[in-house]
Formats: C-alpha cells, sequence, structure tokens
C-alpha cells in the first residue's frame, strides 16, 4: 500500500467469503503500491458485496499494480459485485490489474459480479489484462459475466485474450450471461462463449495458450 510491495505464493483459504474481503488478501491490495500473487486459491464461497475468491475491491488501484497468476477459486460467488478471483474495481483510477492463468468454478448468481473480477475492470483511466483465464459456473445474476461483472472496461481499458466460460453466450456484452455484464467494453482476442454446451474443438480453435481446455469442464 503507498508506495510498498508484497508478494504472496504458495497460500490458500477454506472459509466463506465476506464483505470487500478476500481469499489472500483484503481490499485495497496494491493500492497505491505493488502486490504480487502466484500459486493461490480458496475453496469457501464468495458470499458478500465486492469480494473476491483472492482478492477484494480496489485491488491495482490509485497508480498501483496487482499481479495474480497461477490462481484459482472453486466457491459460488453469490455477492453483489464480486467476483471469482477479484472483487470489483480492480484496475480502476489510473491502476494496473495483470491476471493470467486463472480460473473460477463457482456459479455466477450475485448481480454485477464475474467469473474473474467483479463490476468495473479496468475503469476510470485503470487498465485490467485477463489472459489464458475461465470460469465453469452457470451466470444468473443480473449484469453479471463470465469473466467481468458489468461496467467493466468503461473510461479505461480492459483486454481479454485466451479466455473462456462455459456459460457465457458468446465473446460480446450482453445484459446478463456474455463475457462481461451490462454496459461493459473490452478488446477480446481469441475468446470463447460456450453457451451452456460444451465444445473443445471449438475452443480449440480459439484458445492457444494455458490453461489447457478441458474436454468436460465442471465434470
Amino acid at each position: 500500500y503507498a508506495g510498498g510491495s508484497t508478494t504472496i505464493s504458495n497460500c490458500y483459504s477454506l472459509g466463506d467469503i465476506g464483505k470487500f474481503a478476500g481469499g489472500i488478501c483484503g481490499s485495497n491490495a496494491g493500492t497505491g503500491g505493488n502486490v504480487t500473487i502466484t500459486n493461490c486459491y480458496s475453496k469457501g464461497d464468495i458470499i458478500d458485496e465486492y469480494a473476491g475468491g483472492i482478492c477484494g475491491n480496489d485491488s491495482g488501484t490509485n497508480i498501483g499494480n496487482i499481479t495474480i497468476t497461477n490462481s484459482y477459486s472453486e466457491g459460488q460467488i453469490t455477492g453483489a459485485n464480486a467476483g471469482g478471483i477479484v472483487g470489483g474495481f480492480v484496475g480502476y483510477n489510473d491502476g494496473n490489474a495483470i491476471i493470467t492463468n486463472c480460473y473460477s468454478l463457482g456459479d455466477i448468481s450475485g448481480p454485477n459480479a464475474g467469473g474473474i473480477c467483479g463490476l468495473q475492470a479496468g475503469t476510470n483511466n485503470g487498465n485490467a489484462i485477463i489472459t489464458n483465464c475461465y470460469s465453469e459456473g452457470e451466470i444468473t445474476g443480473s449484469n453479471a459475466g463470465g469473466i467481468c461483472g458489468s461496467n467493466s472496461g468503461t473510461g479505461g481499458t480492459l483486454t481479454i485474450s485466451n479466455s473462456y466460460s462455459l456459460h457465457a453466450t458468446g465473446d460480446s456484452n450482453s445484459a446478463s450471461g456474455g463475457m462481461i455484464g451490462a454496459n461493459g467494453s473490452a478488446t477480446f482476442t481469441n475468446t470463447y462463449g460456450a453457451n451452456g454446451t460444451w465444445s473443445s474443438t471449438d475452443a480449440n480453435a480459439k484458445l492457444t495458450g494455458t490453461p489447457t481446455v478441458q474436454n468436460n469442464p465442471g465434470t
């Protein structure tokens, strides 16, 4: 925080994750500073607003940086504005977030939630880069997205590449159930929304890097 640097690796949590919290870090991780997280996971449900499976809200903000690699969450994403990896406002307000080789397995039922990030990823002159990531959960939350929640990429930059969502409808915005939630904007490269029916042939044609595409994700 505020110019400092933190590195976290090979850690996990098992309990449910509440408001503004994260399975590994709470809110404001990499706010004005630098946080690097590698090889971490959480198994608890993400049950309250702005929570994240790895980090809570406001991560990588205020000219700060957060990098999350090789990490995942298994819990259900029921909190409003929550994310399977990071809560809302990641890569926000001139901050930067880089999320690589990460995934979530839980269903996404929180409003404005996302399988990887919550609402407003890469906004307000911020930058969020999501690469080689996927979500396997059903998307039923209003304005939720398989990768990011609503209003992501507005007034900033959101780049999603080599990523997929089992239950997204495609690689463009939709009011609910797309790769990102409503009122968002992103640059998509090699993304795949399976619309609930998995086809490893189609996915492998679009996805060329890690993580390895599973033949039957979620089973």
